[in-house]
């Protein structure tokens, strides 16, 4: 392994060196009046700072800049946009009616069952309500890649689940995988996160969570791949637990739950069964 003697800091995986400081130096200098978000954007074009889709990894590239600027490396210019409560700006939620008409029912009863992406569309509102009210850990927005489900039995809504990227620092994860920091760094846009899982508190269905986390698992990995970014393993609920560092909006602090994962011979994962002790 090659180590980068003048490397000033790691962030998100990336080794920063002083070649690079000095050119985030001379790019403010030949343009200060470049607001934040123009600058990350340029930063990843230069250095080819991209996601495994493609797409820049302009937030991570602002989150870098921003410290780097706290720990007096740059001066950035002052933010465009003020928000003296940045917590509560990532949390608003719409208020939105929802039919909390009870069922009480067989599976059966609710089929066939509608999965629907709400990103984006006119019925998110309604995701970020039921999350916000009835989750135990309400809704924050979520980082990185990211898909919102709703699920229709017929007009009602009967769960609502949310998938994102991996976390960066799982450690209980890792040793699961055995993982090394390189291995961690090639393979872990290959896992999807299930962040949320809500069944409204008026839905009384028995197997209805089972078979909708089952259906979504199936579906998920080809909607992945429409997006240029494979899935190999789904984290959702398991039977493996350990503690995580919580640096991860949506993953609660001192726990995490492991699925059922095996290593194939090129370092990936993949379903498996059994169990395995961490």
């Amino acid at each position: 392994m090659v180590v980068r003697m003048n490397a000033l800091l790691t962030y998100r995986g990336r080794t920063i060196t002083a070649e690079d400081l000095a050119f985030l130096q001379q790019l403010l200098a030949d343009q200060p009046t470049l607001s934040r978000r123009a600058l990350s954007q340029q930063v990843c074009q230069a250095w080819n700072w991209r996601q495994p889709n493609g797409v820049l990894k302009d937030a991570v590239c602002r989150g870098l800049l921003l410290r780097l600027h706290r720990e007096g490396h740059l001066q950035l210019s002052a933010p465009r946009q003020q928000h003296t409560n940045r917590a509560g700006w990532h949390r608003r939620v719409p208020t939105v009616p929802i039919d909390r008409t009870p069922i009480a029912a067989p599976l059966a009863d609710l089929l066939p069952l509608s999965f629907r992406l709400v990103r984006r569309t006119d019925e998110e509102p309604l995701f970020k309500a039921l999350l916000h009210e009835h989750h135990e850990l309400g809704y924050t927005q979520p980082v990185g890649e990211q898909l919102k489900y709703l699920v229709f039995s017929g007009t009602r809504v009967v769960a609502a689940l949310a998938w994102s990227s991996a976390a960066h620092g799982l450690a209980c994860r890792d040793r699961f995988l055995g993982w090394s920091l390189e291995a961690k760094r090639r393979n872990r846009h290959f896992l999807a996160y299930n962040s949320r899982f809500l069944i409204p508190p008026w839905i009384r269905v028995p197997h209805l969570a089972s078979h909708v986390l089952g259906r979504l698992a199936r579906r998920l990995s080809p909607v992945r791949r429409r997006n240029g970014v494979p899935s190999v393993g789904l984290v959702a609920g398991g039977a493996f637990e350990g503690s995580s560092s919580g640096h991860r909006s949506g993953l609660s602090p001192g726990a995490a739950a492991l699925p059922y994962l095996r290593r194939d011979l090129h370092g990936r994962v993949t379903p498996r069964s059994g169990t395995r002790q961490i």
